[in-house]
């Protein structure tokens, strides 16, 4: 009977460990560096329609982003809090050149100032939503 206590008790615990270390790995995703932005209001975004492909960089030493929206470049500040997985931007700027399709480049400046939170998912994607949990941006690593 002590053998099988013991023997439930080795495996309660690795189990425990083992949900508590992958938690650990999804979330310790740092945001710093460029990422490409793969997804808008839950839709894929089609590179073949774009002027370049859009990403977003993260610099957490200046508190701020830059990117491109597929054809403009912009930049804002950034206020994150990793802890609470909450994060927003200050008032944007952007180039404003002109592009044969600007629908990507104009759903990308718009979800920029819904985004409240962001969960870091287990593929090692972020995905970004708004106050209401709607997908604003979901980025990949570059």
């Amino acid at each position: 009977m002590k053998k099988v206590t013991l023997l439930l008790s080795v495996v309660a615990t690795l189990f425990v460990a083992s949900c508590s270390s992958s938690k650990n790995t999804t979330s310790s995703v740092s945001l710093t560096g460029e990422w490409n932005i793969v997804a808008v209001d839950g839709n894929a975004v089609d590179t073949s329609k774009v002027q370049q492909a859009p990403y977003i960089g993260f610099d957490r030493v200046e508190n701020r982003i830059y990117g491109s929206a597929s054809c403009n470049r912009f930049f804002a500040e950034l206020k994150l809090d990793s802890i609470k997985s909450e994060i927003s931007f200050g008032a944007a700027g952007a180039t404003r050149m002109m592009c044969p399709q600007m629908e990507t480049e104009d759903a990308i400046l718009a979800a920029l100032s819904k985004i409240t939170r962001y969960k870091v998912l287990s593929n090692g994607e972020v995905n970004m939503y708004d106050a209401n949990g709607q997908s604003m941006l979901l980025i990949r690593k570059k």
